[in-house]
């Protein structure tokens, strides 16, 4: 999966959650918090995106992120990570 289409599934979990932003343009230096999402509200669009892209990360993962970017990154990281384990399985 590539970072847009990370995007766009981080991007359909931020507007479940917070959806007076359907009609904004969000963007990737923005941060979760600037957007107005409360603590409850991040770890949920986390959780809920993660669960999109069947992934496992510990909550303590994002913590360094400033950004919606690096959020992705991230995520992309640990999809890489949880392909390459699948790829290992005999």
């Amino acid at each position: 999966m590539n970072n847009d289409e990370m995007w766009y599934v981080l991007k359909r979990a931020i507007l479940e959650v917070l959806p007076e932003y359907a009609d904004r343009e969000i963007g990737f230096d923005e941060s979760l918090k600037a957007l107005g999402a409360n603590s409850v509200d991040r770890a949920e669009i986390l959780m809920v995106t993660m669960e999109s892209l069947g992934l496992k990360v510990p909550m303590v993962e994002f913590s360094s992120a400033t950004n919606i970017g690096e959020l992705i990154a991230i995520l992309h990281l640990h999809t890489i990570k949880a392909r390459s384990s699948l790829e290992q399985k005999p």
